[in-house]
């Protein structure tokens, strides 16, 4: 016999699965319920929102009539015409594209200075007189005749028939014009061609006659050429502060050196302060050169400079000096 309680039968495990299974749902059925009764729907107010619905309402019937009268358009029967050809006329032709003329008076005429009436009389049109006048309104000029015949609006009939008026060369005439400054100086600017300035001897008014010389240069050459105790060459001149480049090759064809006459400081006999004056020394090389001196009990020979290592750097000191040096 068949043993129908075996069937109903759970374990622990399965009936409080079951139970739990039971209140999940009890759980879903009922929660909608009580959440609407804690909670009701909000409800929206359309009243301020009510113009722009009806204005949206109304855009709608409109595209929809529009749709319904295209429609019917669409589908309702064309009549047709019957072309009439008129018939053709070159008079017609030329009375709509060839406008009539009268009152022309052939006059010479500058296209530079001509009033608009004087332009107008001469039978151009309006739109080709205001080419002309905002042509010469910004800073335009008519050179040689054939200038003319650039401005846009200008038909070549028209052009043609005022070429033989117009007050203006048939091309330009080039002048072999010298520079302005030669032609203002010019007893100046030959002067200068054959300049030869010995610039150890130059005054400040015969450096000034260098192009580029002006009165402060002038005197800061005089000046560094005082403190050297003159120039050994021309390439010294580099060597002044902030001397331009430029101007210096520019004087170059002009000037020259003579070295004979460079006073020099004695080894022997100069001081602290005379040595440390000099622009290639500076006053711990000039304390140098008398430390040595003490040592020696004097100096026998100018080339001994070479030896003293204060003097062996990378401006080439001793090289430098060595020139102005005796004993």
């Amino acid at each position: 016999m068949i043993n129908l309680k075996s069937y109903f039968y759970y374990t622990r495990s399965e009936r409080i699965a079951s139970y739990i299974l039971f209140m999940v749902t009890l759980a879903i059925f009922f929660t909608p319920k009580i959440y609407s009764f804690f909670y009701s729907n909000p409800s929206y107010d359309l009243q301020a929102y009510q113009a722009q619905i009806l204005a949206f309402e109304a855009e709608l019937i409109l595209e929809d009539s529009i749709q319904k009268t295209k429609y019917n358009w669409a589908n309702t029967p064309k009549k047709t015409y019957e072309k009439r050809e008129k018939p053709y006329s070159l008079s017609q032709k030329n009375k709509k594209t060839t406008p009539i003329i009268t009152n022309i008076q052939y006059i010479d005429f500058d296209p530079n200075t001509a009033e608009e009436t004087t332009l107008m009389q001469l039978g151009l049109e309006a739109k080709t007189v205001k080419s002309i006048i905002n042509f010469r309104n910004k800073g335009g000029k008519f050179r040689i005749k054939s200038d003319f015949k650039k401005i846009y609006t200008l038909k070549e009939s028209d052009y043609e028939r005022l070429l033989p008026y117009l007050i203006l060369p048939d091309t330009i005439i080039k002048e072999n014009k010298l520079p302005p400054w030669a032609n203002e100086n010019k007893e100046k600017a030959l002067e200068k061609t054959i300049l030869n300035i010995n610039i150890n001897t130059a005054s400040a008014e015969e450096l000034q006659q260098l192009k580029g010389i002006g009165s402060g240069w002038s005197n800061r050459i005089i000046k560094y050429r005082t403190a050297l105790g003159g120039f050994k060459n021309i390439e010294q001149l580099a060597e002044i502060y902030n001397f331009p480049d430029s101007t210096y090759q520019k004087i170059l064809p002009f000037i020259h050196c003579d070295s004979s006459e460079i006073n020099c400081l004695s080894l022997n006999e100069a001081s602290l302060e005379m040595l440390s004056a000099h622009p290639y020394l500076s006053n711990y090389q000039a304390k140098a050169i008398l430390k040595w001196r003490t040592e020696l009990g004097g100096f026998k020979r100018t080339d001994f400079i070479f030896t003293i290592p204060e003097l062996d750097d990378k401006k080439r000191t001793a090289e430098k000096i060595f020139p102005y040096l005796c004993l």
